[in-house]
């Protein structure tokens, strides 16, 4: 919710229709959830930028971002999807190195996806993307119940 907010202030009111599916009976995790909420906000602004990068290249473009939280047997899965520029095949493995990024200072610095992703492995979980160039990204976090 934090990273949408600021989102809205920092791209004007840029307009995103976000879908949220939350499972309504969600294990409670054993983690240190200010942690947990700050990897999925890098991971959420991150979303929100690459949508804003497609929305000014094409203006008729209904930018969606889709968070869903899900149980599983012994552990919670939470996706965050977007419809934004997606990611080229040859950067997937280097999108969680630490100062690795497409982005132009002040932007970006390279930290967000690796952070999210060393504070997601702290509490004994694990985080993946899939992506098409063009089409879409997901990140899916997985945390141990």
């Amino acid at each position: 919710q934090t990273a949408i907010q600021i989102s809205k202030f920092k791209y004007n009111d840029f307009k995103i229709i976000v879908e949220r599916n939350y499972d309504k009976n969600l294990i409670r995790l054993n983690c240190t959830t200010s942690e947990i909420e700050r990897a999925l906000d890098n991971i959420i602004t991150n979303a929100i930028y690459h949508l804003y990068q497609k929305n000014k290249k094409l203006p008729s473009y209904q930018p969606k971002l889709s968070i869903s939280t899900q149980n599983k047997s012994n552990s919670i899965e939470i996706k965050v999807r977007d419809n934004g520029t997606g990611i080229p095949a040859e950067n997937l493995d280097k999108i969680f190195q630490i100062f690795w990024t497409t982005k132009t200072s002040p932007e970006g610095m390279g930290l967000g996806l690796h952070f999210a992703k060393e504070i997601i492995e702290k509490h004994g979980g694990g985080i993946s993307v899939d992506s098409i160039e063009g089409e879409y990204t997901e990140f899916t976090v997985t945390l141990p119940t």
